[in-house]
């Protein structure tokens, strides 16, 4: 189903535990400015022997969805129709599975995407009448 590589992106440690772009990455039509920081993917820390939050073969996805669910969230206030935020925010889960599964399609990866999802399916239903 996926065979092309996604290339990696150049990333810096800073010192406040996340990574800085130093150039800018581009997926698909997706671009990601430099400069753009992440604190690599949000796993709780009993989960980071089988999914470590920087890991290099997953940080080109975790970079993009980081990137997107950012801008979905900054964009929040300007969207007349939040069904627009959770379509923005489905596009970043469904570009992470894409991307995670292209670099290794695994049962660990198929898990966080599985985890990722849920995730924003639970924070909707807590959070139904600011998203309404």
């Amino acid at each position: 189903m996926y065979s092309k590589k996604i290339k990696m992106p150049e990333l810096q440690s800073n010192k406040d535990n996340t990574f800085s772009l130093l150039k800018k990455f581009e997926y698909k039509n997706i671009t990601v400015p430099k400069g753009y920081k992440t604190n690599g993917a949000d796993v709780p820390r009993i989960f980071w022997f089988f999914f470590p939050p920087f890991a290099p073969e997953r940080l080109n996805a975790i970079v993009v969805h980081d990137y997107l669910c950012e801008k979905a969230s900054k964009n929040l206030d300007e969207f007349a129709d939040t069904k627009r935020f959770k379509l923005e925010i489905k596009k970043a889960n469904n570009t992470f599975r894409e991307m995670l599964l292209q670099n290794k399609n695994s049962f660990v990866n198929r898990t966080a995407c599985n985890c990722v999802e849920l995730y924003w399916s639970f924070r909707f239903l807590l959070n139904n009448r600011r998203y309404r």
